[in-house]
């Protein structure tokens, strides 16, 4: 940092300003401030600078770790599958033949640029491990990933959204589950080919032991 420093105020870089303020005017006149500028003032400037792109860096992160899915919720999966595709999906993940029409209206989805979440929605498809979810393509008959997931979480924490990321053409999406009492888990969901597995997990503390 301090050979940075020392190497703007050397006569090489003294001689190009100059050679610049010939061609543009305006600029020599931000380098003569510069120049006759305090020693400690160039040196402020430098840090505010430097902590302003750290502060946006740290910012763009903690927006990604807490995106949710960009104003999207869940609705009817009869908003995004025929009704008889969700009495289809009812049967190949449950013991039922014939789904009433109360059990298809019961089943919710968010459909995830070209993947769908799928919220089974059922007391029969709910456990101690959880409720059922399925993320399928847009025709739901290709299932990338069934798992069961404990829908309870804190408010604005969604169970499961976007990840502003995508691989092998289909969009990453995040996860999240509670840990305990004040921590909570995000998992980073991709296509590994053909499923959808864990490639990354974070962390998060929802609020101090006190």
């Amino acid at each position: 940092m301090e050979d940075t420093l020392h190497s703007s105020s050397s006569p090489e870089t003294t001689v190009q300003a100059n050679s610049v303020a010939e061609v543009k005017p305006e600029t020599a006149f931000i380098s003569a401030e510069e120049e006759s500028a305090p020693l400690w003032l160039s040196k402020a400037a430098y840090f505010f600078r430097l902590g302003i792109t750290i502060f946006l860096a740290i910012s763009c992160f903690f927006l990604w770790s807490c995106s949710a899915t960009g104003g999207m919720s869940w609705r009817d999966a009869t908003g995004v599958f025929s009704r008889d595709q969700v009495g289809a999906l009812l049967v190949a993940n449950s013991v039922l033949t014939q789904p009433s029409e109360e059990q298809i209206n019961r089943v919710r989805a968010i459909a995830i640029d070209d993947v769908v979440a799928v919220d089974f929605n059922q007391p029969e498809l709910c456990g101690t491990a959880g409720c059922l979810y399925g993320i399928y393509d847009k025709s739901g008959s290709n299932a990338f990933l069934r798992t069961y997931l404990q829908p309870n979480l804190p408010p604005n924490i969604p169970l499961i959204a976007a990840a502003r990321q995508s691989l092998n053409d289909h969009p990453c999406l995040q996860i999240h589950q509670i840990e305990s009492e004040i921590t909570l888990k995000q998992f980073l969901l991709c296509d590994t080919g053909g499923q959808y597995s864990v490639t990354n997990q974070i962390e998060r503390v929802l609020k101090d032991k006190n």
